[in-house]
């Protein structure tokens, strides 16, 4: 027997024997076996995790605005916003692919398939920042509104940061394809909960940017961890089959995970390029002002759109594949008109922004912050009714999606050229670029609308 075939082997039972000890046989005993398992279940479990985790933000959020300044906040924002593209730009996203396959046998090796493109993803970066490439992307990024000194502290974190948070994708993506979602509501929790508590550890050791970042990546690990001990490490039916049929599921999916991380790339620059250009062309220190209201604003509505997207992606994967395109639009429908009533108490709340920010968080570090909220108005609204129910990839869409968040990017560039060249605040700005990500979330809405009837029709012709 040849060295290569003997290499060959030995790779792939090395393969084998580690992701078989991770097969998850609580997912698969209480998820795609269990008939009882539903949208509904499913998403009161995302809503009590989510629920239990913006309590904690709620009552942690003055102690943090008062340890830490809005420079920091600026900073942790560039260290979310980098690490969300270096995860769309260095791996491909086959975890998208995974609540698609048919199977929890194809699913697991999908999900094998995508450790291996983070594993790779991280290592490749890990070269770039060795040879200083990627404080040279950085600088490029947010301008010299962040020295170098920090970009290479920032720089620290970031592979661990991409390793957890890039697991957590990955995991993800296997309970929504199992309908199992508690671990990851869980999770959520746990991981909130500890980056509550390391930051005002941290905090009231040493209240700079550094600590506040490292408290973020902690948090990123102990989510990880939690959805790891959520998986049995004992032999399912369901194993790791051989490198060939590893090597089939790659080049089969491989089109769409390289669109679904073109798309997850375009998709983390537009819902960033808004803090990007308040960093590059005004300051840290507003950027910082943009980020926390937008934790604290968005947070909230996470209660829901968290909860009901993940809940609703398996939901709907499940009625395409059974076909039932009418219960799909209809519930489609549905649930956007309720979404979009709750967004009454929504502007209500945020037109008081410059009233209760003050208040709440000091008038000398975080005043000027309170004008932001109503300029979010349109944003935080489009997010709220439009955001939770996309399910562009189940319904074979999902360039639209890369489509529409270039739209997105264009319009929200267009904005603050404007205001650059008119001389405008940052508020107006924000308040432009909000209007722009209003327009495309009700295009998103209507091309959902006309996917459902498309399909309703082809399904009738088939007939």
């Amino acid at each position: 027997m040849s060295k290569k075939v003997l290499s060959y082997r030995l790779v792939e039972r090395i393969l084998a024997r580690v992701l078989n000890n991770m097969t998850a046989k609580k997912i698969l005993s209480k998820t795609g076996q269990q008939k009882n398992t539903n949208f509904a279940t499913n998403f009161r479990h995302m809503l009590t995790g989510n629920v239990l985790a913006q309590v904690v933000g709620v009552l942690t959020i003055p102690i943090l605005a008062k340890l830490y300044d809005p420079e920091a906040f600026g900073i942790l924002g560039a260290f979310s916003v980098a690490l969300g593209l270096i995860v769309a730009l260095f791996t491909l996203k086959f975890e998208w692919c995974i609540p698609n396959t048919k199977t929890m046998k194809s699913a697991f090796n999908l999900f094998a398939i995508s450790l291996v493109s983070l594993l790779s993803g991280t290592f490749i970066f890990s070269v770039l920042i060795y040879f200083g490439l990627a404080s040279y992307m950085f600088s490029l990024l947010f301008g010299s509104s962040i020295d170098v000194a920090m970009l290479q502290k920032m720089e620290l974190w970031l592979v661990p940061g991409m390793l957890c948070f890039g697991l957590i994708n990955c995991l993800k993506s296997l309970f929504v394809k199992s309908n199992f979602l508690k671990p990851v509501s869980k999770a959520t929790v746990l991981q909130h909960l500890t980056r509550a508590i390391t930051g005002i550890a941290l905090g009231l050791y040493s209240a700079n940017y550094h600590n506040l970042v490292l408290a973020n990546v902690v948090a990123y690990f102990i989510g990880a961890v939690a959805m790891i001990s959520a998986l049995r490490f004992k032999s399912a039916s369901f194993r790791i089959t051989s490198l060939s049929r590893l090597s089939v599921l790659f080049r089969h999916h491989f089109s769409t995970a390289f669109v679904s991380s073109l798309t997850s790339l375009v998709n983390v620059v537009s819902a960033s390029l808004v803090l990007i250009l308040v960093i590059r062309n005004y300051s840290v220190v507003e950027g910082g002002w943009y980020s926390f209201i937008m934790s604290i604003s968005a947070g909230p509505l996470l209660l829901i759109t968290s909860a009901l997207g993940q809940a609703y992606w398996g939901h709907s994967s499940k009625l395409v594949s059974n076909r039932d395109y009418a219960e799909l639009n209809s519930h489609f429908m549905t649930i956007t008109f309720r979404l979009l009533c709750l967004g009454i108490p929504v502007v209500l709340l945020c037109s008081l922004g410059p009233l209760l920010i003050p208040a709440l968080l000091g008038e000398e570090k975080w005043g000027s912050a309170g004008l932001l909220l109503p300029c979010m108005i349109p944003l935080l609204v489009g997010m709220l009714a439009f955001s939770p129910t996309n399910h562009l990839i189940v319904i074979g869409r999902q360039h639209y999606q890369l489509i529409l968040d270039g739209l997105k990017i264009f319009l929200i560039l267009m904005s603050f050229e404007i205001c650059f060249v008119l001389n405008l605040s940052v508020y107006v700005a924000v308040f432009l670029s909000s209007l722009a990500s209003l327009a495309t979330y009700i295009l998103l809405f209507v091309i959902h609308i006309r996917r459902h009837k498309e399909l309703q029709q082809a399904d009738i012709k088939g007939q």
